[in-house]
């Protein structure tokens, strides 16, 4: 190995060492980095380089001074072991105590990282053991650029690769080889295959063929590997905002379901993870192998469990559907062999020519393209809507109609943004002129609420899986916008015990205990026995319009509907109750929650509005504007409850101020202090919320919605005659009733000290 060599390896490593994680150990200045500053420090490690591939245990041994150094001792299954662990970690973190042994980790896979991509320039390309990403040139124009550049720095940055060279040395598994293969296989068919003039973005292929089982190594013990990885794989591409690969990468264990409709990308995941197989030789060691797709057939029913004679036939048809896809490739010049060599596209024969085997095939290689091609407008967002923008402007309702046989179709595949997009359309088809479009958008639109995709009596375990997570991450998500968790938080602990305190997403450990089993029946029974409320808004024939929903839910099963009791009114404590939690905040929180002891709900909106609902409220102009004592302040009527809260930011030291000065303006309501100007202000902002309500069918949907959830029944006309005639007599009787239940304080540490 020359010295231009070992002083690019140095420079490296240096520049490995300065980021992330690195960095967290290692700051400018410590003696090891000043160690590394001399020239020639990688010269140690030129004589591993005899043309074989590097291993890790020989690596680990002209590292253990350094190590020494870092962490004296070593860890207790050995440092290989611990290494592998901890870049694993990286990936899926976990929560653990003290790590001092983390700084010889982070070290030995820094030198591994440098040593790795030193093997790679000097040794011919293994696709079972490196991998052949994309170029700056190739990337170009592809639609997840960002992704796939994001993708690369994150492996780099989490020790993928090395967590898998190291996984060949301290575990029986071969786990990148498989993946390795899988990448090789996929890639290069999908070059071929933009070579040719097929759409394919092979950045998207690269990505998620490189990442598709990376969630192997977020399954705990005791877990099932084949049936859960593909959601570990789903949670890392999503919490590293890379939804666009990891939708394809996680979705690499439907090759069971139909492939006809899954995009190119999708198919030539599927079709290279079928093809590299892991098998066992003679004394029970894992190998990998790269078998044709008879032979993988073969192999997937051997390990498949419970393979009844109906499982048996759906695999055969995949099977043939792979083949045909294959087959589709080789018209295409694809080199299925993978033995290296370029091959030309098939030459087209003329159909007359053709026997009746060959003009079979032709047609089936013409499905198969003709499908390939409407995927990639469906797989991909903006073209999705694109496609969406066309069928609104389609007057020809017979064309309009092949549209519709489209999306039923491919209905199975669409994401959450496409369902969304979906239901809007199908919608605004159910006023269509024509009663056929009605009639075939009400049975999709009934199809996509009602009927959703199952699995032997349960939700699909990785759609059911990969939702779970979203929930949760949701759920942890709240803490972030602290205003919005401490009004939460505030609920909770005022209606502690009632329905009305369950948080919206509910909370984690709920979420952790959802089957996919339970939770089917439970919304089998909901959707069954839960009264049902459907609100229109617009011209059409109002019968048009029910005939039209018939349709739409006609397959919903309907049994006897429970009647459910509205929320009853929360009954004040007889105490005041104070409640205070400590978060790292630089500005506090004060929430206060009053119940209300009056039935006149126009009254307590007018009363609420006049105390803190509105910019010209007693809360706004007094405590926040003229006395400065909160960031923000205001106050909501739940009328549903009968309750009054108040949301408020503050500093820490205002706590007492802005307590007393909140109950001084809620007092000056009671007692009717109130000027001619703050009474026709906060009439004024009702009449004009009431009057706008119909100014958007969304505003009037969500209007009745909400009345039919909470059992009332007034029109915004019925509301804005109330606040028309309202008295401030009649405001001060029904404000006189409102009695403080509940405080709530959040405050920072430093408050704490």
């Amino acid at each position: 190995m020359n010295k231009k060599r070992i002083r690019q390896m140095d420079l490296a490593l240096r520049r490995r060492l300065s980021d992330r994680p690195a960095a967290d150990y290692f700051a400018p200045g410590d003696a090891l980095l000043r160690a590394l500053e001399t020239e020639g420090y990688m010269q140690r490690f030129a004589g591993l380089f005899s043309g074989a591939r590097l291993r890790c245990a020989d690596v680990l041994a002209l590292c253990r001074p350094e190590l020494e150094t870092l962490c004296p001792g070593e860890p207790s299954e050995g440092w290989l072991a611990y290494a592998y662990d901890y870049a694993r970690r990286l990936l899926y973190p976990e929560k653990t105590g003290a790590e001092p042994f983390a700084p010889g980790a982070v070290f030995l896979l820094s030198v591994l990282q440098v040593l790795f991509a030193a093997e790679a320039e000097l040794l011919p390309h293994d696709p079972a053991w490196t991998f052949d990403f994309l170029t700056d040139d190739e990337l170009a124009g592809s639609p997840c650029a960002p992704s796939y550049q994001r993708f690369l720095r994150l492996w780099r940055r989490e020790f993928v690769y090395e967590l898998m060279r190291l996984g060949l040395e301290v575990t029986p598994y071969r786990t990148l080889e498989h993946i390795a293969g899988v990448h090789h296989i996929a890639v290069t068919a999908a070059r071929a295959l933009r070579k040719s003039g097929v759409a394919v973005d092979v950045a998207l292929v690269s990505g998620a063929a490189a990442g598709h089982d990376l969630g192997k190594f977020g399954c705990r013990p005791g877990e099932r590997v084949p049936y859960l990885h593909y959601f570990y794989t789903d949670q890392w591409f999503r919490r590293r905002r890379m939804t666009d690969i990891g939708h394809v990468a996680a979705n690499h264990s439907v090759w069971d379901l139909e492939p006809d409709y899954l995009s190119v990308e999708a198919l030539l995941l599927i079709y290279a993870d079928f093809r590299v197989k892991q098998l066992h030789d003679a004394q029970g060691r894992e190998i990998t192998r790269i078998s044709t797709l008879a032979q993988a057939f073969q192999v997937i029913l051997d390990k498949l469990d419970d393979v009844d004679g109906e499982k048996q036939k759906r695999y055969t048809r995949v099977y043939a559907r792979l083949e045909d896809f294959e087959q589709f490739m080789v018209s295409c010049g694809v080199d299925v062999t993978m033995s290296g060599g370029d091959t030309p596209p098939l030459p087209e024969k003329h159909t007359a020519l053709m026997t009746d085997d060959e003009a079979l095939r032709a047609l089936t290689l013409r499905c198969v393209g003709h499908n390939m091609e409407l995927m990639h407008r469906l797989t991909d967002q903006r073209s999705f809507a694109r496609l969406l923008e066309e069928a609104r402007g389609e007057t020809d309702w017979r064309r309009l109609r092949a549209y519709l046989a489209v999306m039923e179709s491919y209905s199975l595949y669409l994401h959450i943004p496409q369902k969304v997009q979906t239901l809007t359309f199908l919608y605004e088809l159910l006023m269509h002129r024509e009663g056929d479009i009605r009639r075939q958008a009400a049975a999709l639109l009934g199809e996509l609420i009602c009927d959703p995709v199952t699995s032997h009596g349960r939700f699909v375990p990785e759609y059911f899986e990969s939702e779970k997570t979203n929930l949760l991450e949701a759920i942890r998500s709240l803490i972030n916008d602290k205003r919005d968790w401490a009004d939460s938080r505030l609920l909770r602990a005022l209606c502690d015990g009632e329905a009305y305190a369950v948080p919206r997403l509910g909370d984690e450990e709920t979420v952790d205990k959802l089957q996919a089993l339970k939770v089917y029946t439970q919304y089998r029974d909901l959707i069954s026995t839960a009264p049902l409320e459907i609100i229109y808004s617009g011209s059409a024939d109002l019968e048009r319009v029910k005939q039209a929903l018939a349709a739409a839910f006609a397959t919903l099963p309907r049994e006897e509907v429970r009647v459910i009791s509205t929320a009853a009114p929360h009954v004040c404590r007889e105490s005041v109750q104070h409640v205070e939690d400590v978060l790292d905040v630089t500005q506090g929180k004060l929430g206060m929650g009053f119940s209300c002891g009056s039935d006149d709900m126009p009254a307590l909106l007018m009363g609420n509005t006049l105390f803190g609902g509105s910019s010209n409220s007693k809360l706004f102009l007094n405590v926040r504007e003229k006395l400065s004592l909160c960031y923000y302040a205001s106050s909501l009527y739940h009328r549903q409850k009968g309750l009054i809260t108040v949301s408020s930011g503050i500093e820490f030291q205002n706590y007492q101020r802005a307590y007393d000065e909140i109950m001084a303006q809620l007092e000056a309501v009671q007692k009717g202090e109130l000027e001619d100007w703050e009474l026709e202000g906060a009439r004024s902002t009702l009449l004009n919320s009431y009057a706008t309500v119909g100014d958007s069918q969304g505003k009037l949907e969500n209007f009745y919605l909400g009345q039919a959830a909470t059992g009332q029944h007034e029109t915004p006309a019925d509301l804005a005659r109330a606040i028309q005639d309202m008295t401030a007599e009649r405001i001060c009787r029904a404000m006189s009733t409102v009695k403080l239940d509940t405080v709530y304080f959040l405050k920072g540490k430093e408050a704490e000290a």
